[in-house]
């Protein structure tokens, strides 16, 4: 505060100064100002602010935190010491004429006109300060800066860097929740490509494994360091509370004072004083009734049965990870504690991905890791593969010996599976062209521009099983069934409906169907004309 002679110094009341520093450690400790504002106000923490105008002016005035006084607070130097003149500039483009206050900008600290450091006392460093305004610009959640934590399943959102571009890779999530990253900066500014994308759990798990395991050696120091920060917590808050209940009994027995120097004659004066005194002493009641409620949820020192719950921390470090009580926004903050950034770059089109982590303190790994990919033939390894199929076909060799093999040197499928399938292997070995031959296809009469599903699938080079889901959605413009078995799908389709089903294979299927409820996308066809018909 600042005294009637102009200097500056520490607020003379020691609950407000116990505020402040409260607020400075817990958002170094959390790190959003919204984690603190959330903190203040599960323990019914005020501000202390001094009024500038009215009858009240000078005197403390108590008032529920906000966001804006947070910020305020957090981005002035006056707290560090130092005293500043010309933080806040005029822009000439942004000032109106008439208007002498409009255009006001806040300058960075090499702007300002004046700057003196260690000029009154400091609740903070300078270099604490500055490591706060960086924290605060990091939270915003943009393109360029990493954000906070938040709940999504992405655990690795705003530390994931393109090796090939240098831009942050976003994060999507499919219609199961899945998520994945995607460097979409060219796409999206110069309407090129995507310059890159990978899984997200793929990438998530190996990190995973690389925080916990960096953690193990540290887990008991870390058990002892949980302890003594909620032992300080508690007697920070126990502080608290006393101070305000020390300020409670001030007020009543200055109400009381009051009302026995009144004159006894003057009832009109009393009256009011004496209902003053009452409303005082009620609250001082209140609030020691509420600091035994605190006393009893949280005492000052940790019990025996809580340290040792501590204590087992340091064992139980990946239980404890994957406990369904711990969010993801808190499994986020502790890779974000460990790891400055993640910069990955995919082998052209195939499964294999490097990823190089850069981890706090300035040291960096590099590993490379397995992503699941959409074909057999984006695999690295596809050509050994077929390789390795063709001996086992002529060596008639069953489903189950084939798949030893394939574990025994190392293959491995395409998607997320780690093991092979005997459905998988047949299917694979059909399409090779290895299996055994199928009894021919009975003979069925086709008009013009029809096709056999699978015929269909073949030509515009999508999987039969995705072509059927369209006919059962309705994507198709015409399409029959047999009623005979085998029952095949008959599908109409002449040059245009190809063409406009190959664009229509280049889409999403949650944007067709948005589109489609919509009503804005003319290239859909509507529901498909299903009739059933003999062969």
């Amino acid at each position: 505060m600042r005294r009637p002679s102009g200097d500056i110094c520490f607020d003379p009341d020691e609950q407000a100064q116990q505020v402040i520093r409260l607020i400075f450690r817990k958002f170094e400790e959390l790190g959003t100002v919204h984690a603190v504002l959330r903190y203040l106000a599960l323990h019914q923490i005020q501000l202390g602010v001094r009024a500038l105008h009215g009858a009240n002016k000078g005197e403390l005035e108590w008032r529920r935190p906000s966001r804006s006084t947070l910020l305020s607070l957090l981005n002035h130097p006056a707290y560090t010491g130092a005293y500043t003149y010309g933080r806040k500039q005029i822009d000439p483009r942004k000032h109106k004429a008439g208007r002498p206050h409009t255009g006001l900008v806040v300058k960075p600290p090499e702007e300002w006109l004046v700057l003196i450091k260690n000029h009154h006392p400091a609740y903070i460093s300078w270099e604490q300060y500055q490591q706060n305004r960086a924290q605060l610009k990091a939270n915003q959640n943009r393109a360029n800066e990493r954000g906070n934590a938040r709940q999504g399943r992405a655990l690795l959102s705003g530390l994931v860097v393109c090796q090939r571009c240098g831009n942050r890779m976003s994060v999507q999530y499919h219609r199961r929740g899945a998520p994945r990253y995607v460097c979409r900066r060219e796409a999206a500014e110069h309407g090129g490509p995507l310059c890159q994308c990978l899984s997200g759990d793929c990438l998530d798990e190996y990190v995973t494994e690389q925080v916990l395991a960096a953690l193990k050696p540290a887990a008991i120091e870390l058990s002892l360091s949980v302890a003594m920060q909620v032992e300080q917590n508690r007697y920070e808050l126990d502080q608290l509370w006393k101070q305000r209940l020390e300020r409670a009994k001030f007020e009543a027995e200055r109400a009381g004072r009051h009302y026995r120097f009144i004159e006894p004659e003057n009832r009109l004066v009393a009256r009011q004083l004496a209902q003053d005194w009452e409303a005082k002493l009620s609250a001082q009641k209140q609030l020691q009734e509420e600091y035994q409620r605190f006393c009893c949820q949280q005492p000052r020192q940790l019990s025996e049965t809580e340290k040792h719950s501590i204590r087992q921390l340091a064992n139980s470090l990946p239980a404890l990870w994957n406990a369904e009580t711990t969010t993801h926004a808190q499994r986020k903050e502790i890779i974000r504690q460990v790891i400055q950034a993640i910069r990955v770059k995919v082998e052209g089109e195939s499964e294999l991905v490097h990823v190089n982590i850069d981890w706090a303190g300035g040291f960096s790994s590099h590993a490379r890791i397995i992503r699941p990919v959409g074909k057999w033939s984006q695999l690295s390894n596809y050509p050994q593969l077929c390789e390795c199929l063709t001996q086992c076909a002529q060596s008639n060799m069953t489903a189950n010996e084939i798949i030893t093999r394939l574990h025994q040197q190392g293959f491995y499928p395409p998607k997320r599976q780690k093991t092979f399938t005997q459905e998988m292997v047949r299917a694979l070995m059909r399409q090779l062209g290895l299996g055994k031959q199928s009894p021919p296809k009975p003979h069925i009469l086709l008009a013009d521009n029809e096709w056999r599903l699978p015929d269909l699938a073949r030509e515009l080079d999508m999987p039969a099983a995705t072509l059927h889901s369209w006919v059962q959605r309705g994507w198709v413009k015409k399409a029959r069934q047999l009623t005979q078995p085998p029952k095949y799908w008959i599908i109409w389709a002449d040059d245009n409906e190809l063409e406009r089903l190959r664009k229509q294979r280049q889409r999403s299927a949650p944007d067709i169907l948005h589109q489609r409820w919509k009503g804005e996308d003319p290239t859909v066809a509507p529901d498909s004309e299903m009739t059933k018909t003999s062969p």
